[in-house]
């Protein structure tokens, strides 16, 4: 009997450090990206392949990073801007509105 108390005791105390591991698990993949926008274009008339993009990577609150490259037949340019609560203090281009946009739909679908 005492033998199969200790199981139990064993058992239990295993099962609330299991719960406290998954505690900080949870805790920690809510700052890690899961959501994800991404809007191909051609910023330039005289370019073809849809060369340019803009990416927003947002976590569960709605906060990350967009981050636009666009592309040019001499050069290249990357602008990132932070994003909090899925608004920017930035101004953002029509295809960072639609790559953020994307990006917080996929939110509303989880929920």
């Amino acid at each position: 009997m005492k033998d199969h108390i200790k199981e139990i005791i064993d058992v239990n105390l295993s099962c609330e450090e299991n719960k406290n591991r998954m505690t900080v698990i949870e805790e920690r993949l809510q700052q890690c990206v899961q959501y994800v926008g991404m809007k191909r274009y051609n910023a330039f008339e005289d370019m073809g392949s849809r060369l340019s993009y803009s990416i927003a990577l947002l976590d569960d609150h709605l906060d990350g990073v967009v981050m636009t490259g666009i592309y040019g037949r001499y050069e290249s340019t990357t602008y990132a801007k932070i994003i909090h609560h899925g608004h920017s203090e930035q101004n953002l281009s029509v295809e960072e509105m639609d790559a953020l946009q994307m990006a917080k739909e996929q939110q509303k679908k989880r929920s």
